[in-house]
């Protein structure tokens, strides 16, 4: 029959009969057919008919279906994404549970250890205390949370409840923020147990946590901030931080905070266990050669201010001036091992790894007078 198509395959054609056509045209006037092969022969010669192409703009069966498996993919793709993001906070959730439990620990032992404690102090023991384990309550109360949506995540996966998918992303987002605060909230509560004691330990924690938006009051009275490891002006202890801190934080520059000799992290450490065990042991080499190696103080829990703030660090440019006064300079970095045993450290960590705090340098001066270092 001389059929003349136009557009593509997808389209559906309409059998059109001209006025004057005959009975069996005019029964096929109007009908739609849904390909072109489903067109009949002109039942006649000279018939006047024709075909009028109907363009059906988005009908493509096939490309429709490849939009949905695409689509159905994708949704799938996020909602695995979102179980395993889920199934990672249900860990996170358990190991803050974990800390809340050892700091309540902690304070329990230390009620029991310590002979006196100052009024001040046993009352922050039991605010915290009291705080912590509403802590935990609150992290259980996250996790059922957290499993409740585990559970319905994979009841879309199974159901293919597509609709349910933007309603599981917002409770995912909530739960993500909620577990956040949550961990902070135990972080901060296990490093401010002791604040009004462990002052220097709050002191540098502020800085850290905030990224040098709080805590800059504490600096300003006890030393200053540098922007850059360059800024610092002796080039031996340049090299030196610099060597310390692509070691221990895998940077090349970073803030940094030097105390002067009478800040309070200063005087902390000249009445140290630590500092007095290391000049007793050198005095005579001290007294002789007005000058010993370098090498480092480990704080222990005899100085518990100290032993949080800084723990472990180098002891540099040890040294007798003309005056006999004792120099020195001790230099740390303030990071943390994720690995660590003790639950604040851990918990820092966990806090470092999601770039939430700020690792930084401290270089604190350290000089006492003659008539006193001569006397350990």
């Amino acid at each position: 029959m001389g059929k003349i198509l136009y557009g593509y395959v997808s389209n559906s054609f309409e059998w059109n009969a001209n006025d004057c056509a005959c009975e069996e045209c005019m029964a096929l006037d109007g009908k739609v057919y849904g390909s072109a092969d489903e067109i009949p022969d002109k039942p006649h010669p000279n018939c006047k008919c024709h075909i009028n192409v109907i363009e059906n703009k988005g009908n493509n069966p096939l490309g429709e279906l490849r939009v949905a498996v695409y689509e159905k993919q994708k949704i799938e793709n996020d909602l695995n994404k979102m179980l395993g993001d889920v199934k990672s906070l249900n860990e996170e959730i358990d190991e803050l549970i974990n800390i809340a439990n050892e700091q309540n620990f902690e304070i329990q032992k230390t009620n029991e250890t310590v002979e006196s404690i100052p009024s001040v102090v046993l009352q922050q023991f039991e605010q915290a205390e009291n705080n912590i384990k509403k802590n935990i309550k609150e992290a259980k109360n996250t996790k059922i949370k957290a499993e409740s949506l585990e559970k319905n995540i994979e009841k879309v996966l199974k159901n293919s409840e597509i609709k349910e998918v933007s309603k599981l992303q917002f409770e995912l987002k909530l739960l993500s923020e909620n577990v956040d605060n949550l961990g902070r909230e135990v972080l901060d509560r296990g490093i401010q147990v002791g604040g009004a004691f462990l002052h220097q330990s709050d002191a540098l924690w502020k800085l850290s946590y905030s990224k040098f938006t709080d805590g800059l009051d504490y600096v300003e009275q006890n030393g200053k901030v540098y922007e850059s490891v360059d800024g610092l002006g002796d080039s031996k202890i340049k090299n030196f931080v610099k060597t310390k801190i692509q070691k221990q934080f895998q940077a090349n520059d970073s803030r940094g905070v030097v105390f002067h000799s009478e800040s309070e992290l200063s005087k902390k450490i000249n009445t140290s266990f630590a500092l007095k065990k290391l000049i007793k042991n050198n005095k005579s080499q001290l007294i002789k050669n007005a000058s010993i190696p370098d090498t480092s103080l480990n704080f222990g829990l005899m100085n518990l201010d100290l032993y949080n703030a800084i723990h472990r660090a180098d002891i540099v440019d040890i040294n007798i001036d003309d005056n006999g006064d004792f120099n020195a300079k001790v230099i740390d970095t303030y990071d943390f091992n994720p690995n660590s045993r003790n639950p604040l450290v851990r918990a820092a960590g966990h806090y470092q790894n999601a770039d939430k705090i700020e690792n930084y340098y401290v270089i604190v001066n350290i000089k006492i007078p003659a008539k006193e270092w001569q006397k350990y």
